[in-house]
């Protein structure tokens, strides 16, 4: 939605919708529902959301009568411009990646008997555990392009050895702007000047990239190099092989052939709306609206025809009558922007300490509610936490906490649902034991009272509310507040830097609001290395 141009603001709304609507259902995220109820759910953009959503059920159509390989080149050549703006922004990398799906999908459908999209999916979850070497990937049918110091080591059955000619192989000389002083090269100098001793280190590559050939060696040259009138030389390599004469070479003029760089379609209605679109994208680059729009209404015009429809069937004013959003562009230039969250968005702490981390993951997780996949790491430590709370909350009932009791809870939030590996899941089952038995220990050994688990809060900063849930506030026996906040990772605190922690401030600020007292100190307990790192608060430094 983002690359089809729908604001953050109408993303906000639909993944908001799909959020409340997935609240019970465990099946869908409901974001594809809610897109195809766009135009009841949003105030602007209808149109464009629906044409993305034209696209998305061709591909759901596209699937059901056609191979994944076949599937997987429509989506990124025809019906998206993943491939094409990957050329045009000269993104390799992105160009590469798309070309080694489309191999797998082929490679796939050889070795299997019924393949489906579904079991595609699996399987890629699968090779997702695996680093894709691109760049080192040694494949028999291609072609390696490298420097001669490259290919040092390596053998090749044909080898081209490129631009043997004068001034290119040997390169021209040039004189180094430094020299060693004779009392230190002194052993080491041969006698022969520096021109002579680049040049047989250049006959010594060139030695090198002949010997990498297995079978076959190729050497060109080109009679003219770019507007030249002479011809070119060859090199003297080349001379001192006396490659005219000599019977183990053999000579052969190529003629020069203009290269082909224009798009092969299969016909020429492809033909024409490949080069309608090149043209419109040209026109939007270089800012030639009018030309942009003139293109845009012949492709489609182009797709009416396509569809068996006729042009009587065009409505240009129908077609033009598009939502407008001057206000919009005015306040641009003005300064004002639409505030991208509502003023009664409610922030926590853990999320302003995400926003001072990183702003654009508060964005996607926070504000436009991006929908993410489970981690077996996010497994483990809310599995442990979930435990945790829950065990401090029946020590507030006066039911102490016990080892069986504990390990009875994590066998019950447990899931294996983040788990693609049994030895992984089982490894993390252990360790969630571990880290239960050290809080534990620490709750044994711990004298101060607890007054709250979870603690929630609500009070206005700056305008604006905060809300969220303490793990434990205790209190000591001289009537002092403290706050635990559990991890179950990496101690990422220390004692100098826990003070600018956001959401240990946040947690100090609440204490307040609540019981009109700063705690004695906000604390990180780290469960898993049994750490303790303490924020003695003070009103100065919250």
């Amino acid at each position: 939605m983002k690359l089809s141009g729908i604001t953050e603001v109408n993303v906000q709304r639909l993944n908001g919708e799909a959020r409340h609507r997935a609240w019970d259902d465990d099946t869908s995220d409901c974001v594809y529902e809610c897109m195809c109820d766009g135009s009841l759910l949003l105030e602007t953009q209808a149109d464009e959301l629906s044409e993305i959503m034209r696209c998305i059920d061709h591909v759901l159509a596209y699937k059901e009568r056609t191979s994944i390989a076949e599937l997987i080149y429509d989506v990124t050549v025809r019906h998206t411009d993943l491939y094409k703006r990957s050329l045009r922004e000269k993104n390799w990398r992105n160009t590469q990646l798309l070309n080694k799906l489309h191999e797998i999908a082929n490679e796939y459908e050889s070795i299997t008997k019924e393949p489906t999209l579904t079991d595609f999916l699996d399987y890629l979850d699968l090779l997702s555990g695996f680093q894709i070497e691109l760049e080192e990937v040694e494949e028999t049918n291609s072609v390696k392009v490298m420097t001669v110091h490259q290919s040092k080591g390596k053998e090749f059955p044909v080898v081209f050895v490129v631009d043997a000619a004068t001034g290119r192989f040997p390169l021209r000389f040039q004189a180094k702007p430094f020299y060693v002083p004779n009392d230190l090269a002194r052993g080491m100098k041969t006698g022969d000047d520096e021109r002579s001793l680049y040049e047989q280190e250049e006959r010594r590559l060139f030695y090198v990239a002949m010997t990498r050939a297995e079978q076959r060696l190729f050497i060109t040259l080109a009679e003219r190099y770019g507007q030249n009138v002479k011809k070119t030389k060859p090199s003297k390599f080349l001379e001192e092989l006396e490659f005219e004469q000599n019977p183990r070479i053999e000579l052969v003029d190529i003629a020069q052939e203009a290269p082909d760089y224009t798009t092969k379609v299969e016909s020429p209605v492809e033909q024409a709306r490949a080069t309608l679109q090149d043209h419109a994208i040209r026109a939007i680059d270089t800012m030639q609206l009018k030309t942009a729009v003139q293109k845009i209404v012949e492709l489609e015009k182009l797709r009416l025809l396509e569809s068996g429809q006729d042009l009587e069937d065009f409505d240009l004013p129908a077609f033009f009558d598009v939502e407008e959003d001057d206000a919009g562009l005015t306040a641009l230039f003005e300064g004002k922007y639409a505030p991208l969250v509502s003023q009664d968005h409610h922030f926590s702490a853990s999320g302003l300490q995400t926003y001072n981390n990183c702003p654009a993951q508060y964005k996607f997780s926070n504000v436009l509610r991006v929908p993410s996949t489970a981690r077996t790491y996010f497994q483990l430590g809310s599995v442990v936490h979930e435990v945790i709370e829950r065990l401090t909350t029946q020590e507030l009932e006066g039911i102490p906490p016990t080892k069986e009791r504990a390990y009875e809870m994590l066998e019950h939030f447990w899931s294996p649902a983040a788990y693609t590996s049994k030895q992984k899941e089982a490894e993390d089952k252990i360790q969630a034991q571990q880290m239960l038995d050290t809080y534990l220990a620490w709750n044994e050994r711990n004298e101060n009272e607890i007054i709250g688990a979870e603690m929630k809060f609500a009070f206005t900063l700056n305008g604006r509310s905060v809300t969220g849930y303490i793990d434990r506030v205790e209190q000591t026996p001289t009537g002092e507040y403290i706050v635990i906040d559990y991890k179950t990772g990496y101690p990422a605190e220390s004692k100098k830097t826990i003070k600018q922690n956001i959401q240990m401030n946040v947690y100090a600020l609440a204490v307040l609001d609540k019981f009109d007292s700063l705690p004695k100190r906000a604390s990180l307990y780290y469960v898993k290395h049994d750490k303790m790192v303490d924020y003695v608060t003070t009103q100065e430094l919250v």
